[in-house]
């Protein structure tokens, strides 16, 4: 019988041997052969995960010989980098990305995490005190708050930013993400690094928003700060209050392009969005001609008499004649002669931009109108027609013996070169309007069509960036206007409401020459020198570059460090704030539920640490989805408070410190939820219940515990008179303490008189003090005190039938802290 168990014993241990020498290969494997970037192996990686924590799982496997820092590797390299950079001060150059990233192998990971936990002190405790410090510290960003829902939805898989609304801000992002989808506003902008620029600016803040939509993880950023600096026509603006996107498109451009010039930088929007209109009018009866320029930013076209954009634009060059009383003055002849008033585009941008004058106000109405009529615009479009070249072209061929001769009214006096060869364009932006004048809403269509951009069509729609299917008949549909049949067949053609508001046209092959153009500064000027092909040439170069990583550091550093900490800040976020996390620190804490007693003091005391720090820090402040086994939690406190001394003295001492006692005012009075309240106060009173009874002293231990509690009689308490029954309920359960040390230690911090003057007010308590002598002056006082309070009372104060609610809870309420003192009596 001795040699039949001598020989199973020496079986068990070769299988054990066998296991964990098995267990430290595919150990060995995940280390060398699983790299960040093997997303495809995780079906694999889950499978070793998972056969390594089967392993662990036979009997008496010693599971601090895997392998040395096996369970620190898991935490910092698998599954949680983000939160160990974040707490050691590191901003890594590179992506962060945990080795275990799909939800599987997380599941197979935290599961192995527990089971290597199970029954051994050494690695629960590594666990305890790595994670305590990650992800479980106080935080007084959530302290306060009870539905803490951090962003965790990642960047859209279209590689794309969106922007938050902040109430009314659409008209700022539409605009926002169509100069952010340019490459060379993009990066000219980022590229100004000066550490002495104000934080408070709108061009500080705009690198921000460019950046976060660069390389943020997130699926949107929020513009707080952008919101605040900047203002329209020199005011604030009211975030809630809706905006005209083309006003703020001007505005936010100009803006920048002065920040740029006091910063000795070429005005890039001057530099892309800028052309020259001609002013030209010509005398009939005379040859003299006179022009004057004017430089534009966009081309602001009427719809009421068009229906094309080709049209719009054959009004917007066409002629005026000026005869009879409107005759023009000529200074050279010296007398009025008819004449004809032409305005043409002498100097096309490399970015055109069309706004479509869709409102306008009725004086009649006195209210703002929107105009829904239908407007085609094409895909491609050639802007030759409308140039002064072709003007000048026609005036040639229609009186070809007549030698013009200009005269400039205003501009450079100097002739320049006007004919352009090739003036194609091709759509890449549209900025569109839904709703009326009054109400409505902004989104922006923006195709990626720069050299090194993938050609599609995306649809950003405040924080929602998607791949959109654009096509001639979606076109007509989202951008047209105009009538449309509903699908329902009695019903009349109905109006569109959402209609094009702003278009981008991007030149093909801009030959267009820059020297016409204006310039900012010396340095500007001689960039225009070299010509539009050389920037167009700068850009692609850039946009490669970007494409293949050829310039890291394309942001100013301190920017470039904010959006990597918001990344690492995510990160972390999304690997703690989820059920399967939630699941895993419980299934860790109970993981020794049945082994932990006072002879394992260990377990206890990691296993209690962890979970309070988990319930105070994290999981009593986050939203109601991840809260839903809160009585699961409540119970399993209770049950390690009763199974070891080591962890009931530890959750003693840490109430009565000052990390435990600021969860105090808010986990019993500020918080709105009273299951909440109920559970944090259930698992106070049950480590006072299971320290005196295992022999603690509450006067020499929780003298300072009692003192703040006290202290919020003062005035807390009171303003918090909704949310108090909890706090009289734990103080109520304090006195009741057997043996009866609690009322002792109550009454030796004057409880009672304490009590006593939150209950009738402590002028009060001052003079039934001084008339307590006297029992039959008793009477007489209580007769002063009621009448003091009908006295009090104002003239029409009766309690109506609709507060009569409010008047029931409050006296019921009155009954608990009444009781409560009578407790002490």
């Amino acid at each position: 019988m001795q040699i039949a168990s001598k020989s199973v014993e020496r079986r068990a241990s070769l299988f054990r041997r066998k296991a964990r020498r098995n267990a430290q290969k595919r150990i060995d494997w995940l280390n060398e052969s699983i790299t960040e970037s093997d997303y495809c192996v995780e079906a694999l990686l889950a499978g070793h995960l998972n056969l390594i924590e089967a392993l662990l799982t036979c009997s008496r496997v010693d599971k601090t010989k895997i392998r040395p820092n096996f369970v620190a590797e898991l935490l910092d390299i698998f599954l949680f980098p983000a939160s160990t950079h974040r707490l050691a001060g590191n901003l890594p150059s590179h992506s962060i990305v945990p080795k275990c990233n799909g939800r599987e192998s997380r599941e197979a990971a935290l599961k192995l995490l527990v089971t290597l936990a199970e029954g051994c002190p050494e690695n629960l405790e590594v666990l305890v005190e790595k994670l305590i410090p990650m992800h479980h510290e106080y935080n007084p960003e959530i302290a306060k708050q009870w539905e803490f829902e951090p962003p965790v939805a990642p960047r859209a898989s279209c590689g794309f930013v969106g922007i938050r609304n902040g109430g009314a801000t659409c008209y700022m992002n539409s605009v926002i993400q169509q100069l952010y989808m340019q490459p060379v506003i993009r990066n000219t902008l980022l590229a100004l690094d000066d550490p002495e620029m104000e934080e408070e600016s709108t061009f500080y803040q705009m690198q921000q928003v460019f950046a976060h939509l660069l390389d943020s993880r997130l699926e949107h950023y929020i513009p707080e700060q952008f919101w605040t600096v900047f203002k329209l026509w020199g005011n604030p603006v009211n975030i809630r209050e809706q905006q005209d996107a083309f006003e703020f498109f001007t505005n936010v451009t100009d803006q920048l392009d002065e920040e740029l010039k006091k910063h000795d930088r070429p005005q890039i929007f001057s530099k892309t969005f800028g052309g020259l209109f001609v002013d030209r009018i010509v005398c009939k009866d005379c040859p003299h001609h006179f022009e004057r320029e004017e430089p534009f930013w966009s081309l602001q076209l009427g719809i009421k008499s068009s229906r094309t954009l080709e049209e719009a634009l054959q009004h917007f060059v066409k002629g005026e004649v000026l005869e009879k009383d409107n005759a023009y003055f000529c200074e050279k002849c010296g007398e009025k002669r008819d004449a004809t008033k032409r305005m043409s585009i002498k100097t096309l941008p490399q970015l055109l931009v069309i706004h479509l004058k869709r409102f306008g106000f009725s004086w009649d109405e006195q209210r703002a109108l929107k105009n829904n009529d239908y407007f085609r615009f094409p895909w491609t479009i050639d802007m030759g027609p409308y140039t002064e070249a072709e003007a000048l072209e026609k005036e040639s061929a229609d009186s070809p013996d007549q030698t013009p001769k200009y005269e400039m009214e205003s501009g450079s006096g100097a002739e320049e070169e006007t004919k352009t060869r090739n003036m194609t364009y091709d759509l890449m932006g549209i900025i569109v309007h839904s709703g009326q004048a009054s109400a409505g809403h902004y989104y922006s269509f923006v195709k990626d069509g720069w050299e090194g951009g993938s050609g599609h069509w995306y649809k950003f729609n405040d924080t929602v960036v998607e791949k959109f299917a654009m096509d001639d008949s979606i076109l007509e549909t989202e951008c047209f206007g105009g009538l449309f049949k509903p699908k329902t067949v009695d019903m009349d053609p109905v109006m569109r409401s959402k209609n094009a508001y702003m278009l981008f046209y991007k030149a093909v092959s801009p030959s267009f020459s820059e020297s016409s153009q204006p310039t900012g500064n010396g340095r500007e000027e001689a960039r225009n020198e070299r010509g539009e092909d050389e920037l167009s040439q700068l850009t692609a170069l850039i946009q490669r570059g970007e494409k293949s990583a050829l310039f890291p550091a394309r942001m100013p550093a301190r920017i470039q460090r904010a959006v990597q900490d918001e990344n690492l800040r995510f990160m972390q976020n999304r690997d703690v704030f989820n059920e399967n996390y939630f699941n895993f620190v419980f299934n860790l804490t109970s993981a020794n539920q049945n082994l932990i007693s006072d002879h394992e003091s260990d377990l206890g005391t990691c296993s209690i640490k962890l979970a309070v720090h988990f319930l105070l820090n994290t999981f009593y402040h986050t939203e109601s989805r991840l809260r839903r086994d809160l009585s699961d939690w409540t119970k399993l406190i209770e049950s390690l408070l009763q199974r070891s001394s080591s962890a009931c003295r530890w959750f003693v001492d840490f109430l009565g410190s000052k990390d435990g006692i600021r969860h105090i005012k808010p986990l019993l009075l500020e918080c709105q939820c009273d299951e909440r309240r109920s559970a944090f106060s259930q698992i106070f009173v049950a480590a006072l219940e299971n320290f005196i009874q295992r022999g603690g002293n509450l006067e020499l231990d929780c003298d300072v515990l009692l003192e703040h509690l006290l202290s919020l009689l003062e005035k807390d308490v009171a303003d918090h008179f909704k949310t108090c029954s909890q706090y009289m309920t734990l103080m109520s359960a304090y006195a009741r303490l057997k043996p009866p040390q609690g009322a002792k230690h109550l009454l030796s911090k004057n409880a009672f008189l304490r009590f006593l003057a939150f209950l009738v007010g402590p002028s009060t308590v001052n003079v039934n003090l001084s008339e307590s002598s006297s029992p039959g002056r008793k009477r007489e006082g209580r007769g002063r005190r009621v009448g003091e309070h009908r006295r009090r009372r104002k003239p029409g104060a009766e309690v109506g039938a609709g507060r009569t609610g409010d008047r029931l809870r409050r006296n019921r309420r009155l009954k608990e802290m009444r009781a409560t003192y009578f407790m002490f009596l």
